[in-house]
């Protein structure tokens, strides 16, 4: 059902029906007496169709008008009309610098990567190059990257009517909402006792979930 918004706006607020102010006032429901051949037969809510109830969970599709406005109503007054936004980034790892020592045991890549053998860091398998070598491996691996990391923000928003002149927004937002971690890169050089082993430290922001809200008027 759709009222003309021009006309509505004309009238004064208290000339106006109880369906252009059901908005005002979600999870109350209006009633009406009735009155049938004997006389009053009682009360029964005020609708446009016979189903109308505000704040339930019926979804409501009717199209009113407030203050000379158009509003669409769907869902209750705390579950509906959400803005959600997000964003989801994945960051590719760098690719690692090339180790400067010969490798005895051929393969540098391991089945079971995990952070603390990163490539094959076994103390048996390197050696260091002989003096006056020229260096023959290469620069960065393009095969072997540090770690790989996916990244989602999250922000949700949603206007409250308060009356017909205030209005309350709130806002949250979450950044690195699954608090996935980025360690930084293993050491390359073979003596260094954490040789292979992704660092401890955590070179991306933490979880961080912040909430607002803003009164418009």
């Amino acid at each position: 059902m759709n009222f003309d918004s021009r006309t509505n706006s004309e009238f004064a607020l208290n000339g106006r029906q109880v369906y252009m102010l059901t908005d005002l006032a979600p999870g109350v429901l209006f009633t009406r007496e009735e009155f049938g051949s004997t006389g009053f037969s009682g009360t029964r809510g005020w609708d446009t169709n016979g189903s109308l109830t505000m704040g339930g969970g019926k979804t409501v599709t009717n199209s009113f008008s407030l203050n000379g406005a158009p509003i669409s109503l769907s869902g209750s007054f705390v579950a509906g009309g959400w803005t959600l936004n997000w964003v989801v980034r994945f960051t590719l790892g760098n690719p690692i610098a090339g180790i400067n020592a010969i490798n005895t045991c051929g393969d540098l890549l391991v089945a079971d990567q995990s952070n603390g053998r990163w490539w094959n860091n076994d103390r048996g398998c390197w050696r260091a190059s002989a003096a006056y070598q020229l260096r023959t491996v290469e620069d960065r691996y393009a095969w072997l990257r540090q770690m790989d990391n996916i990244t989602v923000n999250l922000a949700a928003a949603k206007t409250f009517l308060l009356t017909e002149r205030w209005r309350f927004q709130l806002r949250g937002e979450a950044f690195n909402l699954a608090n996935r971690p980025i360690y930084r890169p293993a050491p390359t050089t073979y003596t260094d006792v954490r040789f292979g082993m992704l660092s401890r430290e955590q070179q991306n922001f933490p979880r961080n979930i912040q909430v607002s809200g803003k009164l418009i008027f």
